[in-house]
């Protein structure tokens, strides 16, 4: 059985679709029985509505993209195979990979970098956004 404590993370999956079978279930019984728990439930539905009309999806340059999507596509990455076309020799031998660890170029290592940015950058904007939505009810 779900109680008022462990609803808030139940909340969130319920509105989000992703609770299925006697788990759903249970949420459905504790909020007919619950009354501050359909009214949290209330409170988080229209924040989500808010965040979804607030914020408009940042769509990267088409220039950036194309950037992005040659370097993936190349053979190789500032001299470092990425796939196809491998060394002849053992991968260790080859000058590129002597103070590099394996399978990790420049390019990787920035794609990666500028996607952990934007990533931990929205769900700060997303943590104030919802922050100050709470300050004001």
């Amino acid at each position: 059985m779900i109680d008022c404590g462990d609803l808030g993370i139940t909340i969130h999956l319920l509105l989000d679709n992703e609770l299925v079978g006697g788990e759903l279930e249970q949420a459905r019984v504790h909020l007919g029985a619950c009354k501050s728990c359909r009214v949290r439930l209330q409170e988080e539905e229209a924040l989500s509505k808010q965040l979804r009309h607030a914020f408009v999806p940042l769509v990267a340059p088409k220039s950036l993209r194309d950037r992005i999507l040659s370097l993936t596509q190349a053979s190789t990455v500032g001299g470092v195979p990425t796939g196809g076309d491998l060394p002849r020799e053992h991968p260790s031998q080859h000058a590129s990979h002597r103070h590099r660890p394996i399978g990790l170029s420049s390019g990787r290592i920035a794609l990666a970098t500028a996607t952990l940015t934007m990533v931990v950058g929205g769900l700060l904007v997303v943590t104030k956004a919802c922050r100050d939505s709470s300050t004001d009810l």
